[in-house]
């Protein structure tokens, strides 16, 4: 399990999407158990704070349940596939639009699963533990509550339980801009996320900002058909902690970072990002591809943001998750 969660961990920050990285993960575990069988189940699941979706998909696992704002619940169904490990099983993704304030789930079988009670049983009363009023209590006391009547079965397995309580970030926390795939639209960008960085309050960040969406957009141009109808998109998204700048394009080659000669004129954009951004990264989508960039925000904007987004109390963060085991 330590082999399989340091592969896990990697896989996610190369950003692939879950059902590929169950893939490669039980790929992994045939080539772990070639002497002696390994397995094991997963549920992997991606929510997107902007269009407010969950990317799920499951390997052999109980399906993660979702609670709506008006405490109605329901168990996610996935497309059935086999655990890790056993591999002649194509893993589907599923993705489910969520309300703002649903609570997400995820928990092992040991939790619902008993040798002398049907799982069912044990389904029923873990659904029957979220109620209406469950998405405003406090996080950790719904964990807390979902292990009722369980510590005293000792013939239970390991226990854990993950809940994440999910919100899209602000409409006005999020801002795109449309660009053609020329080079003018590269001085364009850097016009463009001006006035969105002074009204959030971040003018210290433009000079910073203006340069990391050049290389970025610059890099979408390069890589772009150029048959006319390509369009580059940018986005920033102001987090409580970071500011993030998106550019998506059509290709869905991923970039990156060359080595290149101390004199060379070109192939230094990423490693100018990769310096002066705390954090970036690329993904692949449906239509082609996202690269990213993160910037931390000033501790005095962070409080304002989180004020003025009602998250003072933690549980009204966009996301926010509260695990026990």
């Amino acid at each position: 399990m330590g082999r399989l969660r340091t592969a896990i961990q990697t896989l996610a920050m190369l950003e692939l999407p879950p059902a590929e990285s169950l893939q490669q993960l039980d790929i992994l575990m045939q080539t772990l158990g070639e002497r002696e069988p390994h397995f094991a189940t997963c549920a992997y699941a991606v929510y997107d704070g902007v269009t407010g979706e969950i990317e799920l998909a499951v390997a052999g696992h109980v399906p993660p349940l979702l609670v709506h704002p008006d405490g109605h619940n329901e168990y996610l169904e996935v497309p059935p596939c086999p655990p890790l490990g056993v591999g002649n099983g194509v893993v589907e993704t599923k993705v489910i639009p969520v309300e703002d304030g649903s609570l997400f789930v995820l928990y092992t079988d040991g939790l619902v699963e008993s040798r002398d009670r049907d799982i069912s049983e044990g389904l029923d009363r873990l659904a029957s533990a979220f109620g209406e009023g469950s998405p405003e209590q406090d996080l950790e006391d719904l964990c807390k509550l979902s292990l009722d009547g369980v510590y005293a079965d000792a013939k239970r397995d390991d226990i854990a339980v993950l809940i994440a309580k999910l919100r899209r970030i602000p409409e006005d926390h999020r801002i795109a801009f449309p660009l053609e795939a020329e080079l003018t639209a590269v001085r364009r960008a850097r016009s463009l996320i001006r006035d969105p960085l002074k009204r959030w309050g971040l003018e210290d960040l433009i000079d910073n900002s203006e340069l990391l969406v050049s290389e970025l957009v610059t890099n979408a141009i390069k890589y772009a058909s150029n048959n006319g109808e390509d369009q580059v998109m940018l986005r920033l998204v102001l987090e409580p902690d970071s500011l993030v700048c998106e550019v998506h394009d059509s290709s869905p080659a991923l970039p990156r970072v060359l080595q290149v000669d101390r004199d060379a004129e070109s192939g230094r954009g990423l490693h100018v990002v990769s310096q002066m951004a705390s954090r970036w990264g690329a993904r692949r989508t449906a239509t082609g591809k996202v690269v990213w960039c993160e910037q931390p925000v000033p501790a005095e904007v962070t409080a304002i943001l989180r004020a003025a987004m009602g998250a003072i109390d933690e549980a009204d963060q966009p996301a926010e998750a509260v695990a026990i085991s």
